[in-house]
C-alpha cells in the first residue's frame, strides 16, 4: 500500500527523519504555534522530539504524519495527517501550514486526502479533530471536510471542541491487508 497522496496542489509523503530543518522552522514560529501544544515556538531540539513522534508513530501504527510540499516548486507547506488522540483510541486528523500557505485552503485540500486515505486505504471507521474554539480557521476546515460538532473536552492541556466523521463499510474482503497496529 502507498503511503504517498496527491492532491491538484499538493504531494504528500510521510514525514522523514531528514524533515528535522523544515519542522524546526515551522515550529519556531508564534504565529504557528499559538493554537498548538505548549503555546509557543519551539526550539529545535523540541522540534526533533515531535518528530521522532511522528516518525515512531507510523512505524508503530502504520499511519501518522505527512509532510505538504507544493507540487509546483516542491516548497515546503507544513504537515497533515493522522495519529491517536491522547491516550485515547480516537483517532485524530491534525494538520499546520507555514503561515505564508494560509488563507489558501490547503488545509482543506490535504485533509480531504487524508480523510480519503483514513477510510478508504486504511478503513476506519471514525476520525476526529480538535481545536481551541478561538482557532476559528481549523473548525473552518474540520466544517468544510464535512466533520460536525460533537462536543467540548479538556485534550492537550486546554479546553477544546472536538469534531467527528464516520463511515459506515462493508467488511472488508477476506485478502485485505490489515494494517499495522490496533484502528
Amino acid at each position: 500500500m502507498s503511503h504517498l497522496l496527491e492532491t491538484d496542489r499538493l504531494r504528500l509523503r510521510p514525514v522523514a527523519a531528514d524533515d528535522v530543518d523544515h519542522f524546526a522552522a515551522l515550529y519556531a514560529d508564534p504565529d504557528v504555534m499559538r493554537f498548538i501544544g505548549l503555546r509557543g515556538p519551539l526550539t529545535r531540539d523540541q522540534a526533533r522530539e515531535r518528530l521522532d513522534f511522528m516518525l515512531g508513530h507510523w512505524q508503530r501504527h502504520g499511519f501518522g504524519m505527512w509532510t505538504l510540499w507544493l507540487r509546483a516548486g516542491g516548497e515546503f507547506v507544513g504537515r497533515c495527517g493522522m495519529r491517536y488522540l491522547e491516550e485515547s483510541p480516537e483517532v485524530e486528523l491534525g494538520y499546520t501550514l507555514a503561515k505564508r500557505f494560509w488563507g489558501r485552503g490547503l488545509a482543506t485540500e490535504a485533509s480531504r486526502a487524508v480523510v480519503r486515505y483514513a477510510f478508504d486505504a486504511i478503513r476506519l471507521r471514525r476520525l476526529v479533530a480538535v481545536a481551541d474554539p478561538a482557532n476559528v480557521a481549523s473548525v473552518n476546515v474540520m466544517k468544510k471536510i464535512g466533520m460536525t460538532f460533537e462536543r467540548l473536552g479538556r485534550f492537550y492541556g486546554t479546553e477544546c471542541v472536538l469534531f467527528a466523521m464516520g463511515q459506515r463499510l462493508p467488511p472488508p474482503p477476506a485478502d485485505w491487508p490489515s494494517p499495522a497496529g490496533p484502528l
